[in-house]
């Protein structure tokens, strides 16, 4: 693992911004030891950008060496698309611990196709050994509305081996307007027998371990 990192925090930008209110769902973990969470919004023209980002700033552990923090890039193919794709960058810390866990909250207007937008996948990064696939453990859609006309869900991911960021693929399906989106992480160590479970998933290509709405 490469320890390119930060010297201070203090150099990785801080938003604030409103309050979160449609957070409905934060995971047990936020606010934790070792813990991230970054928040983006739409602004007038629904263009998704980064508003805060939190981490444990007692952490014993660098965060990963991210100037200008999370960001967000419009990675859109430019012949039959039909939506858009967003990368989202989470920097995260440079730890020793075995597993990262994400939470992705997701907050829209939606269109009149009837689609919905979807976390593609997510990518773990361990700089510079290589990249790892995310695993998706859970798909909730929540029953009550932050308001009438938006809608929410959010999913839970797991990565491992825990890697030092986390690179999200967001599809945003044309006519569906994004209001905001969570994502939470934590660095830390799975419960026995985990690791097995999920090194056997990642061996078989990834695996969807439990899906509701």
């Amino acid at each position: 693992m490469n320890l390119k990192q930060m010297s201070a925090a203090a150099a990785l930008a801080m938003w604030i911004g409103p309050a979160h209110s449609y957070d409905t769902h934060a995971p047990d973990y936020y606010g934790t030891e070792n813990y991230t969470a970054a928040f983006f919004f739409a602004d007038s023209s629904g263009t998704l950008i980064p508003d805060d980002f939190e981490w444990d700033a007692d952490s014993p552990y660098p965060l990963f060496e991210a100037p200008g923090g999370p960001t967000v890039t419009d990675i859109t193919p430019a012949i039959g698309a039909t939506g858009t794709v967003l990368e989202i960058f989470i920097p995260n810390f440079v730890d020793p611990l075995p597993l990262k866990k994400l939470r992705i909250q997701v907050t829209y207007e939606p269109g009149s196709s009837g689609l919905d937008p979807l976390v593609v996948g997510v990518t773990g990064v361990d700089d510079p050994a290589g990249t790892v696939p995310g695993i998706l453990v859970d798909h909730v859609v929540d029953d009550e509305d932050p308001s009438d006309t938006l809608a929410y869900f959010y999913e839970d991911w797991v990565v491992y081996p825990n890697p030092d960021y986390e690179l999200i693929e967001l599809f945003v399906p044309f006519g569906v307007t994004l209001d905001e989106v969570i994502v939470d992480t934590v660095s830390t160590v799975p419960v026995p027998g985990a690791l097995y479970l999920f090194a056997s998933a990642l061996a078989l290509g990834g695996i969807k371990l439990r899906k509701r709405s």
